[in-house]
């Protein structure tokens, strides 16, 4: 091919596309770097809108240092960023190794002279140090010298050569100082376009792969894992080979992407269908009492039910319509009370193991009929969760927690059929168990003030009141007092938390109180704790006026009902269980014991310094020290022998009056 056409197909190409093509052979390198193929060069130049060639570069030599990634010095590839201080194209290497300061240089050549400098361009760092280029100035040291030498030896031209020298690097200094901040811009945009450029060849590279992934039976909503992965992202054409060697990994991410998207939106399906059946299940609870709203499951635990849970897990394709909805809620009474008839059977084989489970069946479990003997209140039941339950009432109330935190509509369909599953068997069969220790306390209480523990309900021991017309409360013998500052208090139970409390204390390692030993509190006392009791209640949302619905999604305060009423229903004086009522099984879980305050006994060995020190030894005498109460066991094992103490006849409390 002529020469003249080589060098008009050649002008085509951008300067960057030249230095590649330079080095496909040597014949191509000969040609292009001649001077005849200088038009070549600066016709792409201007036509790529490249920079001006300086005049002591060769228009190869500009493009080279332009658009080429290797240092100049050591011959590292992949050197991006050029120093245009310095017009020079090295490695950090490199520039560690050759650029020095002007001190140093001048220390290892005394006597040279400081103009030198001059000539020679810098950089600074972020100090605002000026760096040399070592190489440059011992090159100018040296041609200097050669021309001093001449000018010595009577050279005439030698100094005007040496002049002409100079203001040639001048001259160069000064063009790279005019033009830096022009080249740093045309290099910056340069940087912008290869990134659009570089994006636009990974786009059609992933496009390629895409449209591959297509023609095999998948959708692009399925294929946009491409974006970040590293493979699908090359700056070449998509080849054969690589294709084969690439398509068993995308087409498994692709099916499991496949996979994700569907339980996504099964998800979203079955999220929309809670929703629906829980605005369902709120109109539901609208139309009962708000007495009764208490005794409903909680909707976690009501859709984990067979129909509610095949409905909400059914194909996504299906909706619910509200005759299906309708449908669902009007077999939800009947469902409701055969669930209620189940946990009865489960209490009675509780509180009477001994009689034959026939006598307790299903059928002879009346709806709405309750046995009397569940409905005692010394019938005490424990959940697995450490709740204590008094009575048929309280139980019918409780609902235990387990699976909450895994039941989610929005969780893929194993992990929301599995936490329905848990959720299912601890509806159907309650993690409930008798509790002898606190039924014996109860039995005990009922006895001390007159009640027949046979026949005595929950509601009969809650009216019960002490000779003086106060409430029944009571303190455990086997709690010592407790010093706070300079007073001592105890804890005062009402007969629930005193039957949580023994049995609670018969269960751990170290029973303070094995006899089950308590006393009933005076007026004063008793007063007191109650008080303090109610004023726990008065703080916790668990109250609903019984005139309207509105607390049915969110139970408020028991001051904040009162309002309610007052304000939107005309009732000056409300009164409770009448007006409003606690709408909620809370108050199960924040039962509590009220501290009050005591004086302490004249015994005389009570120091005054030390609030835990509240037994004694009964072998010592009335004399004896005294010990807290670990410590007078491991005195009465170690002094007297005695392996396992016994209150009241190894060692006793301290009294407080």
């Amino acid at each position: 091919m002529p020469l003249d056409i080589q060098f008009e197909i050649f002008s085509n190409l951008s300067p960057k596309d030249l230095l590649n093509v330079t080095r496909i052979t040597k014949a191509l390198r000969k040609t292009l770097t001649s001077k005849s193929a200088t038009t070549v060069w600066k016709a792409s130049r201007e036509a790529t809108l490249t920079p001006r060639c300086p005049p002591w570069f060769s228009e190869p030599a500009w493009a080279a240092f332009l658009y080429g990634n290797i240092c100049e010095i050591c011959g590292g590839k992949n050197i991006s960023k050029i120093e245009i201080a310095l017009f020079k194209r090295v490695c950090a290497g490199c520039k560690r190794k050759n650029l020095i300061t002007w001190r140093r240089f001048l220390s290892s050549h005394p006597g040279l002279d400081v103009r030198i400098l001059e000539l020679v361009p810098y950089v600074k760092d972020a100090e605002s140090r000026k760096f040399y280029w070592e190489p440059d100035l011992g090159k100018l040291v040296i041609i200097e010298a050669e021309f001093q030498k001449q000018i010595k030896r009577g050279s005439t031209e030698a100094k005007a050569a040496l002049d002409d020298f100079r203001v040639d690097h001048l001259d160069r200094r000064e063009y790279i100082q005019t033009h830096r901040n022009r080249l740093k811009g045309w290099r910056w945009r340069y940087f912008d376009e290869r990134k659009v450029e570089l994006a636009a060849r990974r786009e059609r590279h992933r496009d390629q792969i895409e449209q591959r992934l297509l023609n095999l039976g998948h959708v692009s909503m399925d294929l946009q894992f491409l974006q970040s992965l590293p493979s699908a992202n090359k700056s070449h054409d998509l080849g054969s080979k690589e294709w084969h060697k690439i398509q068993p990994e995308l087409t498994v991410m692709a099916v499991q992407a496949r996979e994700a998207r569907l339980e996504r939106e099964a998800s979203e399906f079955r999220r929309n269908r809670f929703s629906a059946i829980s605005s369902r299940y709120l109109a539901f609870k609208r139309g009962m009492h708000p007495s009764k709203w208490k005794y409903l499951p909680p909707i976690k635990s009501l859709v984990a039910l067979e129909p509610f849970v095949a409905c909400i897990t059914a194909e996504k394709s299906s909706t619910i319509s509200p005759p299906e909805l309708n449908e669902l809620f009007l077999k939800l009474p009947e469902f409701l009370a055969q669930i209620e008839r189940k946990q009865i059977l489960r209490l009675l084989n509780i509180l009477q193991p001994a009689l034959d489970p026939p006598a307790w069946s299903m059928d002879k479990i009346l709806l709405h009929t309750i046995p009397v003997c569940v409905e005692l209140a010394s019938s005490v039941f424990r959940c697995v969760e450490g709740d204590y339950m008094f009575g048929y009432d309280e139980v019918a109330s409780h609902h235990c927690g387990v699976g909450v935190g895994s039941f989610q509509p929005r969780a893929t369909e194993a992990k929301f059929i599995a936490a329905s599953e848990r959720r299912r068997q601890t509806f159907y069969d309650p993690p409930i168990l008798g509790a002898g220790t606190a039924a014996a306390v109860v039995d005990k209480i009922l006895r001390l003030v007159g009640l027949d523990p046979a026949s005595a309900t929950v509601s009969d021991l809650d009216e019960c009141v002490n000779k003086d017309d106060a409430p029944l409360r009571f303190e455990c013998d086997g709690c010592a007092a407790v010093k706070d500052n300079t007073l001592f208090y105890k804890l005062g139970y009402d007969w629930r938390t005193l039957a949580i409390h023994l049995d609670m204390a018969h269960m751990a390692a170290e029973d303070h109180n094995p006899l089950l030993t308590f006393r009933q509190l005076t007026a004063g006392p008793a007063q007191l704790i109650k008080s303090v009791e109610l004023q726990r209640n008065l703080t916790r949302g668990v109250w609903a006026c019984t005139h309207c619905t509105d607390h049915v999604n969110q139970l408020q305060t028991r001051e904040n009902v009162l309002q309610h009423v007052v304000k939107f229903h005309a009732i000056l004086n409300p009164i409770e269980n009448v007006d409003f009522v606690v709408a909620d099984a809370t108050p199960l879980r924040g039962r509590q014991s009220a501290k009050y305050y005591v004086e302490p006994s004249t015994l005389s060995t009570i120091p005054s310094d030390n609030a835990t020190n509240d037994a004694r030894c009964c072998h010592c005498g009335e004399k004896s020290r005294i010990f807290i109460l670990l410590g007078v066991k491991d005195h009465l094992r170690a002094r007297h022998d005695v392996v396992s103490p016994q209150v009241g006849e190894d060692y006793e409390f301290v009294v407080f009056k």
